[in-house]
């Protein structure tokens, strides 16, 4: 596998199509956990079942928890850092065989954080946390809806699409990201934000003097009504509260760890020193 992937990382669009695939994947897992607030009284309403609710509530106490969803989210996270390793670690060393820069993060990869592609639900995500709602509002169409169960090119085609649609150019980092490690870092924040406020992790979270926040009580913005400012904010937030800079944190470690590629193809390439390694 790790050899089928050094052929087709070369290439910069099949680079492109195997991060947006993986990025596609990674959200689907993060959705697949029930929402805080489940149990047997509400289970027809949210569309889930007491099989769904038996195998995530660990801690058996017959209600989906805080608890439940983020120990969830740590090992999926987990699960969906070594793939995006082993893609964004064999395009680095099958650059440096090629005498290219690898140390400078693809256009592709900047377009995506630039587009906030994680941003952006699984389709046929339930919205069930209070402020998500609000937060994606009319973002997401019933056309949209309809990719749900496509395969994740395909999916990773109806979200650009949508993005150009929406005219959504939200997170202004992409411009000084150093090199792909950063960016995939920076999509993973979006991501885990993105299913932190799905999944109600962020409900009962203060609000009160936000500017991605408006209203009284306060609530989340629409994304598209958001500015590129209001965005970061609204992730700098995501990452102080509610377990983000725990899950980012477990990302970012697995994700840093590349080892097993330098096994599987018998390399010997020195470390990047890009990326604040």
């Amino acid at each position: 596998m790790s050899y089928a992937l050094a052929l087709a990382t070369r290439d910069d669009a099949g680079f492109e199509a195997l991060m947006r695939a993986q990025t596609e994947h990674m959200k689907a897992a993060l959705d697949s956990m029930p929402p805080v607030g489940l149990d047997s009284s509400n289970l027809k309403q949210l569309g889930f079942t007491m099989a769904d609710l038996k195998t995530f509530d660990y801690d058996e106490d017959g209600r989906i928890g805080k608890a439940d969803v983020g120990q969830f989210l740590v090992d999926n996270i987990v699960g969906e850092a070594r793939p995006f390793s082993h893609i964004v670690e064999i395009r680095r060393q099958a650059l440096i065989a090629e005498g290219l820069d690898d140390k400078k993060a693809s256009s592709a990869l900047q377009t995506m954080v630039r587009d906030t592609i994680g941003l952006i639900p699984v389709p046929g995500a339930k919205q069930v946390g209070e402020l998500a709602t609000g937060a994606f509002g009319s973002l997401l169409t019933t056309p949209y809806d309809k990719a749900a169960g496509a395969g994740y090119d395909a999916t990773a085609k109806w979200v650009a699409g949508l993005v150009s649609e929406k005219g959504l150019s939200l997170d202004e980092t992409y411009a000084s990201l150093a090199d792909n490690r950063l960016a995939v870092e920076r999509l993973a924040e979006q991501m885990i934000a993105t299913a932190m406020l799905n999944k109600g992790m962020l409900d009962e979270v203060d609000l009160k003097g936000q500017s991605f926040a408006a209203g009284n009580p306060p609530t989340i913005k629409p994304f598209t009504e958001m500015s590129p400012s209001e965005y970061s904010q609204f992730l700098t937030w995501v990452h102080e509260n509610g377990k983000g800079k725990d899950l980012h944190d477990r990302f970012r470690g697995t994700f840093r760890v590349t080892s097993e590629v330098d096994d599987y193809l018998n390399l010997q390439i020195p470390p990047s020193t890009g990326g604040g390694k």
